[in-house]
C-alpha cells in the first residue's frame, strides 16, 4: 500500500459519530491525513543531495550539451574521454586516486580503445562497482548493441536525440530518475 499525495476523505473534520462522539476510525483517518499532509510537504520542499556523475563520452560536443543540461542541477559531473579513462576513474588508479565514487554513470557505446561494451563488462564483472548504475547513451540505433547492453546489465539505453533541445530534455530525464525518484548506492 503506498502514501497518496491527497488523503481519501474530506479532512480533519471528518467523524463518523457514535452517540456524540467520534469514532476511532475517524480519529485515525483524521491522523492519517495530518500525516499525509505533513509528508508531502516535507518531500516536495526539501533539496535533493549533489550526485557525482561519470560521463564517458568521446565527443566534445555531446559532452558539452550534457554539461550545460546539468549546470543548474545538483550534479558533480566528471568527463573522460575513452574506456580506459573511465575504468581508471572508477576504480581510482593513476592519476584518478582521488576520484570520487560516481553515483551513476553516463556511457556512450562508440569510443576509441576499449569500447563502451567492454567497459560495462568490467563494471558489472567487478564486486565493488557491479551494483553502480550504468546508462548507456549512445547514437547507436542498433538492436544488437541495445540487446548486447540488456545482457551485459545495463541499467538502462537511451538514444541520443539528433537536436540539442531534445539532447537536453533527455539528460534532464535521465538526471530527474536517478536524481529524484530512484535511490542511488552510495
Amino acid at each position: 500500500m503506498g502514501i497518496a499525495r491527497r488523503p481519501a476523505v474530506a479532512g480533519p473534520g471528518f467523524a463518523h459519530r457514535v452517540r456524540g462522539a467520534p469514532s476511532r476510525y475517524g480519529l485515525a483517518v483524521s491522523r492519517l491525513y495530518d500525516f499525509t499532509a505533513a509528508f508531502w510537504a516535507s518531500v516536495e520542499g526539501a533539496p535533493r543531495p549533489r550526485i557525482d556523475v561519470l560521463l564517458v563520452e568521446d565527443d566534445p560536443g555531446d559532452a558539452l550539451l550534457v554539461a550545460e543540461a546539468l549546470a543548474d542541477r545538483p550534479v558533480d559531473l566528471h568527463v573522460v574521454r575513452d574506456g580506459a579513462e573511465a575504468l581508471g576513474f572508477l576504480l581510482r588508479s593513476g592519476r584518478y586516486s582521488q576520484a570520487p565514487k560516481p553515483n551513476l554513470v553516463l556511457l556512450d557505446l562508440n569510443l576509441p580503445g576499449l569500447s563502451g561494451h567492454e567497459v560495462l563488462e568490467q563494471v558489472k564483472a567487478d564486486p565493488g562497482l557491479r551494483s553502480l548504475p550504468v546508462v548507456v547513451l549512445t547514437s547507436s540505433a542498433a538492436e544488437s548493441d541495445l540487446v548486447a547492453s540488456y545482457r551485459l546489465r545495463a541499467n538502462a539505453y537511451v538514444r541520443k536525440p539528433l537536436t540539442a533541445g531534445s539532447f537536453t530534455e533527455v539528460v534532464h530525464q535521465i538526471d530527474e530518475f536517478f536524481g529524484s525518484v530512484a535511490r542511488l548506492p552510495s
